[in-house]
């Protein structure tokens, strides 16, 4: 697989040519491939373009209130610290037309046990617990795939919290394949990240655990917040797990949505705040 080198909002030359000794790859075109061959192409190179991830097509109804969509695929964290849902967009779609309310539709879905359960379809040998856990506690980030770099969507998409990723498949006369990577990474947490960790729409003093194992939970946990210990007790709600505090909650009242649990170099756990 080749990385692209093009800065943002640069267009690769559709004439571009991938040479080596005896071959020549050139580029296929959006119009040139149906989609699911487009789809088994990054389904077979997703080592590649998303270490740490589990990757698989995933195409359920999503329901909100902005109308009903499909995705494509779906990404989850080999530790279920957090998943995203892809549109792949071969086609020159409109972008106001279609793009746009189609990643709204996404970023602001319903996502229920149905859901996890078809995920876990995807990755039989991965934990259905886990996924649940996952699926319930935290919406997924959400990443287009398309196979030219399109500039006008940037700035949309970047507003609407999405990833634009540009996948390019070239092909010699013989129908071997070499693939082009450009446009954004997705998010990819550090070693050090244990778990994440969201506030609870029933109980706002509770957080909602994703990637943290039970295996290193008992029934409480402390942890650093804002270079203050603080205590918490770990409830078991069927597949979810919650942290309740023990003490006064030490979370701010201009109410702070998603954490990170980070495991400092004493052994040490802390909690610190990652979006709003």
């Amino acid at each position: 697989m080749l990385q692209g080198c093009h800065g943002e909002g640069q267009l690769r030359d559709p004439d571009m040519k991938l040479v080596k000794p005896g071959s020549i790859f050139r580029l296929l075109s959006s119009m040139s491939i149906y989609e699911d061959d487009y789809v088994a192409s990054i389904l077979l190179a997703q080592r590649e373009l998303f270490p740490g991830y589990l990757c698989g097509k995933f195409s359920p109804k999503v329901e909100s209130e902005y109308g009903t969509s499909q995705p494509d695929l779906v990404l989850v964290d080999k530790r279920y610290r957090n998943w995203f849902v892809v549109e792949v967009e071969l086609e020159h779609h409109s972008l106001r037309g279609h793009v746009e309310p189609q990643i709204r539709r996404l970023m602001n879905g319903i996502y229920t046990n149905a859901h996890a359960v078809d995920i876990h379809r995807c990755f039989p040998d991965a934990s259905l617990h886990a996924i649940g856990r996952l699926v319930r506690s935290a919406q997924p980030e959400i990443v287009v795939i398309a196979p030219d770099m399109r500039p006008r969507w940037i700035p949309i998409l970047k507003s609407l919290g999405a990833t634009l990723m540009v996948f390019q498949v070239y092909e010699n006369d013989h129908g071997e394949r070499v693939y082009a990577v450009d446009g954004e990474e997705i998010t990819r947490f550090e070693d050090h990240v244990i778990g994440t960790a969201t506030r609870t729409t029933a109980m706002r003093t509770a957080l909602r655990l994703s990637g943290v194992s039970e295996d290193d939970l008992s029934a409480g946990i402390d942890l650093l917040f804002n270079d203050e210990l603080t205590r918490w007790k770990v409830v078991r709600a069927g597949a979810d797990v919650l942290l309740l505090p023990r003490d006064r909650c030490p979370l701010p009242e201009a109410f702070t949505e998603s954490y990170q649990i980070t495991s400092v170099d004493d052994g040490t756990w802390r909690l610190e705040s990652i979006g709003n």
